[in-house]
């Protein structure tokens, strides 16, 4: 208040007057007032044990303000210290520091901290968190919060040290195969371990829309572990299906070891939970554990290897020194297995054994008989093609399914959040993973729905409201279909009819629309495979009386041929059918004269089909290239493949000789183009040599005519000029190095 001041040597009697004074003018809010701050900075020489240099700020902490940035994304769940060192700096850059604040130095740690330091951030802010220090106990408090506001199932049971008891599943006959004797010995000593499954850690959890699935397209159920999910090495299982638009889990659960009690245990904790879950098949990976353990749940399920596995376990058999076979032996033997494999029926798959114990290299050696009898033609039907159940799962015969969810598990989501504890594992599956794949799943069954865009009119009413791939799929059958006639068409009874090949005069295939009873088939390799509409169905449907409507119903009500009404709105399934709307289709294609298009509201048409087929092809073609051992084989591929290119540079469109995107022309912009500036010319060697003699040759001529010039000091100089150059030459070199 400078207004009030007085001077230093004024009585006390002065200074309360002003004082009071002072305070009479505050009440009635009359007062002049100035704000000072007082600023006090130790002086370099306050700092006796260290230099003040620019390095001084590593010797800092991390500055408050990024402390709570820090802990604000702990708690949102991203623990990965990469992205929180990024959100860190670009924080400093953004916020921190303006225009007319000196931005802080890189060695400030105060505001650049390192790796190290939020790490231990991280770690403080999730133990403050924690319910204890424990693993288990913090989790174990996490589902009691969980249980509490959720229709989530949860079954969890932390690992104790006491005694082991003698309560055992009782292991069934050993009737799945393993690779060989010494891996056979190795599973036996695993699974023979007295543990005691009432004392050792157990996970299971489920939520109701996973449950739904699970009722739903539980009828082939696909189960496979994945490890490194977390610092233990528990194993995590998921228990996947195929649905209508995608794979999803519908249950998971972790186990202390993959073991036949641990994981039998999970499963009937999960048959308790679903009493009209009653799978009849499972899809596995080549383990005898996870078949036992099916096997002691749900001992009517079939049990079907993936067909990945199974090739694998063929190579690996085949490549070891042991077994004695050469490469071009051990080729022919995995071809032969493959034909095995693949066999359409029966009768084909008695051929393709005929002609495999016939083969040199069977006949030749006894342990690829013994290999191959005791370990794979003993059990057919649950790795070959021809002993499949036909169905809407006949196309599903690998585990890639699982293998994808278990790859964006490891790959995103513990990368991003996880901090290597079971606590964090369990929590982004119950927080962000499971949630994200039930959303995804909701949401493609709305894209695939007229609400979410309206279909292309020349896509029949009967074909809105389908998953995409069955759309597509029947599409491409119907423009294919444009190749038959009535006179292909025979019908032998009501529903059920013969139709000749487009291609061989000889060959017919049975077409059976199904009643309420049966379901809709088809004799030909396409149905077969896919156990959807053929292009013999669709030549049936086009060329006789027949309509959509006929097909079983049994057929058309399948899941996997609808959208899902109980995760959509009953407004985005609302279909406003015209009467015969297949005649109205058949209509519009008979007035183009042209097949119909099949473009859908999403382009997918039958070249679209051609160019995803290709690419899978593509897919398997590079896979095959790192197993295949065959030189010649290699070579003969690689010719037709350079033919096949060739073939499909024929259909590219150009514009000046360059290959174009069909409907796009060449623009040239309005816009003024910049031309490159033109670059300086080096001399060549010869030119340098033609320099250097025509440059000699002026010094002679010039002391010749007694030029008046020092050509000492111009060689020299030309000396020091070629050093120069050399040297600089040197730095180039070094460099590029």
């Amino acid at each position: 208040y400078p207004d009030y001041s007085l001077p230093e040597k004024s009585g006390r009697v002065k200074r309360q007057t002003q004082l009071n004074c002072l305070t009479d003018h505050l009440q009635n809010g009359v007062v002049n007032q100035q704000s000072i701050m007082h600023i006090k900075i130790p002086l370099s020489n306050a700092h006796t044990n260290h230099k003040i240099t620019a390095e001084s700020g590593y010797s800092n902490t991390i500055h408050p303000d990024l402390k709570a940035l820090i802990k604000q994304h702990v708690q949102m769940g991203l623990t990965s210290v990469p992205y929180l060192r990024r959100v860190v700096k670009e924080h400093v850059k953004l916020q921190l520091s303006n225009t007319n604040i000196v931005n802080p130095a890189d060695t400030d740690r105060a505001y650049y901290p390192t790796s190290r330091d939020i790490y231990n951030q991280v770690h403080q802010c999730l133990s403050a968190g924690q319910y204890s220090g424990l693993d288990q106990e913090n989790l174990q408090h996490k589902i009691e919060n969980w249980e509490s506001g959720s229709s989530d199932r949860f079954y969890f049971r932390p690992c104790t040290g006491e005694k082991p008891s003698s309560n055992q599943v009782k292991r069934t006959d050993r009737v799945f195969p393993l690779e060989d004797s010494d891996d056979e010995e190795e599973e036996e000593s695993v699974s023979s371990e007295n543990e005691n499954i009432r004392n050792t850690f157990l996970f299971v959890h489920q939520t109701k829309e996973q449950s739904q699935l699970m009722r739903k397209y539980g009828e082939l159920t696909l189960i496979d572990s994945t490890y490194k999910t977390s610092k233990y090495a528990l194993p995590l299982f998921l228990l996947v299906v195929r649905t209508n638009v995608t794979y999803v889990p519908v249950a998971q659960f972790i186990v202390e070891s993959e073991s036949i009690e641990n994981i039998t245990e999970a499963l009937l904790m999960l048959q308790v939970w679903n009493k009209d879950w009653k799978p009849e098949y499972f899809m596995m990976d080549y383990s005898d554990i996870e078949y036992q353990a099916v096997h002691n749940v749900f001992p009517d399920a079939r049990n079907y290897l993936c067909q990945f596995h199974v090739e694998q376990a063929w190579l690996r058999w085949t490549r070891k020194k042991k077994n004695n076979l050469t490469d071009c032996e051990a080729e022919q033997l995995i071809s032969m297995m493959r034909n095995v494999s693949i066999a359409r029926n029966e009768e084909d798959y008695e051929k393709s054994v005929k002609n495999l114990k016939e083969s040199d290299v069977y006949r030749n050696h006894e342990n690829v008989r013994i290999y191959l009898e005791n370990f794979w033609l003993s059990i057919p039907e649950r790795w070959c093609r021809a002993f499949l159940e036909i169905g809407f799962n006949s196309k599903v015969r690998t585990n890639n399914g699982v293998e994808s969810l278990n790859g964006s598990l490891k790959n995103f989501y513990t990368k991003l959040t996880g901090t290597g504890s079971v606590t964090s594992l369990v929590e982004i599956l119950v927080k962000d993973f499971v949630p994200d794949q039930i959303s995804t799943y909701r949401r493609l069954n709305y894209q695939y729905s007229s609400q979410y865009r309206q279909y292309n009119q020349h896509i029949p009413v009967f074909l809105h409201n389908l998953p995409r791939n069955v759309v597509s799929h029947c599409l491409t059958r119907f423009a294919y279909a444009a190749n038959f006639s009535g006179e292909h068409i025979d019908e032998l009874s009501t529903g059920l009819l013969l139709v000749k090949s487009e291609t061989e005069e000889s060959l017919y295939y049975t077409v059976d629309l199904g009643s309420p009873e049966n379901l809709l088939s088809c004799s030909c390799d396409d149905f077969l495979k896919s156990f959807l509409p053929c292009k013999h169905i669709f030549a049936v449907l086009r060329h006789t009386h027949y309509c959509w409507d006929d097909i079983s119903c049994r057929y058309l009500e399948s899941p996997y041929l609808q959208l899902d009404p109980d995760f959509i709105s009953a407004e985005a399934l609302d279909i406003s059918t015209e009467a015969d709307d297949l005649s109205n289709f058949l209509e519009v294609s008979s007035v183009s004269g042209q097949p119909i298009s099949c473009t859908s509201n999403n382009s997918t048409t039958a070249i679209d089909v051609s160019r995803r087929k290709l690419r899978e092809s593509i897919k398997i073609l590079d896979d095959l290239t790192f197993l295949s051992q065959s030189a010649f084989v290699m070579s003969e591929v690689n010719l037709t493949v350079e033919n096949l290119i060739s073939n499909l540079k024929l259909t590219v469109d150009k514009v000046d000789n360059i290959p174009v995107h069909r409907g796009q022309t060449a623009k040239l912009s309005t816009k003024t183009r910049t031309r490159q500036l033109p670059l300086r010319r080096k001399k060549s060697k010869m030119q340098k040599k033609q320099t250097a003699t025509s440059y000699i040759l002026s010094v002679k001529e010039a002391s010749f005519h007694g030029v008046k010039d020092d050509s000492a000091s111009i060689v020299q100089k030309g000396k020091k000029k070629a050093t120069d150059n050399t040297s600089e030459k040197e730095g180039m070199l070094d460099k590029s190095s």
